[in-house]
């Protein structure tokens, strides 16, 4: 687990949250990593620097977002989590 204190109130952003992945991603460079990341971390851009990273990632999304997979239906949250857990 690692946490930085951002000395501001509200959420980070995805230059901050980079900022704050960077070091970490590095440091565990030579082992499998899964990001899980709480509302906090929940941007699309977030997810799509992890993926072009080849970072396997757990974004938790408020209720009612949807994704959109290429090629597939549209999946409500409940989706999200099947599609995670049929993960290999």
């Amino acid at each position: 687990m690692y946490w930085i204190l951002l000395d501001k109130k509200g959420s980070s952003n995805l230059g901050e949250q980079k900022k704050f992945l960077k070091p970490v991603l590095k440091l565990l460079k030579s082992y499998p990593v899964v990001v899980i990341g709480e509302r906090e971390f929940q941007s699309v851009q977030l997810g799509k620097w992890l993926d072009e990273k080849g970072i396997a990632f757990i974004l938790r999304q408020k209720k009612g977002t949807s994704l959109l997979l290429s090629g597939e239906d549209k999946y409500g949250s409940s989706g999200i989590v099947m599609q995670i857990i049929n993960l290999k």
